[in-house]
């Protein structure tokens, strides 16, 4: 859809990072669901220039935060559990799913339970659209995987000598 070079990930970079695709004629409306990962910048700027639309915190994002939070002897057991609730068949269950799990760890994992339900809503977000795009909207798997790709072609070059250069290449890559 577009680029522009940037150093940060702040409201500001975003949004107009967001209003130069609308002033290319992007229609705020029209945008149904944004996928993004748990920058905050990016989510208050996504509020902003996209009001009508849902937010979709990346699951694949939001399980490495969460396992950040969990001892590695109690992962499996626990992963297992939360993809009880990010995976359920419906909305409904989810949020069943959650309850259930925020009752059993929330004296256990304390700082877990809380990032879960601080993003639950953003995590099932995705349960509002078709379930037949549900495997392709719960991450930005799609655009990372562009993503790592131009950092291998890029790693090589070490600099570019102007931005132009570096725009040029990029958008040539993507």
């Amino acid at each position: 859809m577009g680029f522009l070079p940037g150093g940060r990930e702040s409201r500001q970079a975003w949004e107009q990072f967001l209003t130069h695709l609308v002033r290319r004629g992007l229609d705020p409306r029209a945008v149904k669901l944004v996928i993004s990962d748990g920058c905050p910048g990016m989510i208050r700027a996504i509020r902003t220039i996209f009001p009508y639309s849902d937010h979709q915190h990346c699951l694949f994002h939001k399980m490495s935060n969460l396992r950040a939070k969990c001892p590695r002897s109690e992962w499996p057991l626990i992963k297992a559990k939360i993809h009880k609730i990010y995976f359920a068949l419906n909305e409904r269950d989810a949020r069943e799913n959650a309850r259930a799990f925020i009752k059993e760890y929330k004296d256990i994992f304390p700082r877990l339970v809380d990032c879960i339900k601080k993003d639950l809503d953003s995590c099932i977000a995705y349960m509002k659209h078709p379930f037949r795009r549900w495997r392709h909207i719960r991450t930005t798997n799609i655009i990372e995987h562009g993503f790592k790709e131009v950092k291998r072609r890029v790693k090589v070059m070490e600099t570019f000598s102007t931005e132009e250069s570096c725009i040029r290449i990029l958008y040539s890559l993507t």
